[in-house]
């Protein structure tokens, strides 16, 4: 049932009076369309909830559990109605259902106990902007899924505590309308596993990143991690450690516009996927040349739609002869052309005949 909380509860919140103040507040819009239309705020089973829900419109209700019926609240006109969250409330998860086409704003993400954020804001397409501000996401540790399909074009992520994360993957999945994104603050040493796959995939507007402070030792997955990231034209992995990533499958497939980021740091020595990974990508000069390749089992399409030059092309082919690549495999390296006659013509032989290689090129230069 809606109540009135007692005054001196919004006095640890800090000043409150404004969407500007400071606040610990967990503050954000959501818009109705219609009279006597319900918001309905969305939670998954996770975390213990002690909260107090303010409506903007007088109203107020105390929380819980993740399903209290006063997570629901009906409002008697069309408006955008800003609400403000306090106390102890772990989680949102709007998960593509639901009300999520009325969440508008996140005005600021405040200090209100944070444990998740995985699929929080997915789906949630009408969400126009995103500030964290004064918040306090030390005990998340899943964001996957987090900003998939958001309509944002910019999200001020900031103030984001990411040391507790484990899992970033598809955590700006489907983000079409992101133009900027400042992640250059995110620790994320404790992401582990898969935790980076399809990070960034589907992001049709992000021109660059800079991803020069990302700790990676524990992933062993960077599969689809930028693909279709169409306008990409700069991304600095320079830090990355791949040394335990075991599959790369479509990681940088169609980048047509990236033309900088350096692959010369990639440990690829257990990696077993290439599948797609350079497929249409703007890259015309990797230095995969350098990679260890022997574990590798599937190169299906590796460079299809990818062009890179004929002295690096001629590089890959004498390193690679020169280790123990496994039998039969298909090798696409797409409108690249080699030097014939020479070092190079003489190790693309060599993989053909003695490793059994399919190798698919434009031939010599």
């Amino acid at each position: 049932m809606p109540i009135i909380r007692p005054i001196i509860r919004s006095v640890i919140r800090g000043v409150t009076e404004g969407l500007g103040a400071v606040t610990t507040d967990f503050v954000f819009i959501m818009a109705t369309t219609g009279a006597a239309e319900t918001v309905t705020i969305p939670c998954q089973n996770i975390g213990t909830f002690d909260a107090v829900i303010d409506w903007g419109d007088g109203s107020t209700s105390e929380i819980t559990t993740y399903n209290d019926a006063d997570l629901a609240h009906e409002y008697a006109d069309a408006a955008d109605h800003t609400i403000r969250i306090s106390g102890t409330f772990p989680n949102i998860y709007f998960n593509k259902v639901g009300d999520k086409l009325k969440l508008k704003e996140v005005v600021n993400l405040g200090k209100v106990g944070w444990t998740k954020f995985n699929r929080a804001f997915r789906g949630c397409t009408n969400l126009i902007s995103f500030t964290a501000g004064n918040c306090d996401t030390s005990l998340v540790d899943n964001m996957s899924y987090m900003f998939d399909g958001v309509g944002c074009t910019d999200l001020d992520l900031t103030a984001f505590n990411t040391s507790s994360v484990t899992d970033m993957s598809n955590m700006f999945y489907l983000a079409v309308d992101l133009a900027t994104l400042n992640v250059s603050s995110f620790d994320t040493s404790a992401v582990t596993g898969a935790g980076f796959a399809a990070m960034f995939e589907e992001c049709h507007s992000i021109l660059a990143l800079d991803l020069s402070s990302f700790n990676t030792e524990l992933s062993t997955s960077m599969a689809t991690m930028f693909h279709r990231c169409t306008v990409l034209h700069t991304v600095d992995a320079t830090s990355f450690n791949t040394a335990a990533v075991t599959t790369m499958y479509k990681m940088i497939r169609l980048c047509p516009a990236l033309t900088l980021m350096d692959l010369s740091g990639f440990n690829t020595a257990l990696v077993e996927n290439m599948e797609l990974m350079l497929n249409t990508c703007g890259l015309t000069d990797p230095e995969i040349d350098g990679w260890d390749i022997e574990s590798v089992t599937n190169f299906t399409s590796f460079l299809y739609g990818s062009t890179i030059v004929t002295s690096r092309y001629d590089a890959t082919l004498i390193a690679w002869d020169a280790q123990e690549m496994v039998d039969s495999l298909s090798l696409h390296f797409g409108n690249s052309k080699y030097t014939g006659g020479g070092a190079a013509a003489a190790a693309r032989a060599s993989l053909i005949s003695n490793d059994l290689a399919t190798i698919i090129d434009a031939g010599i230069a």
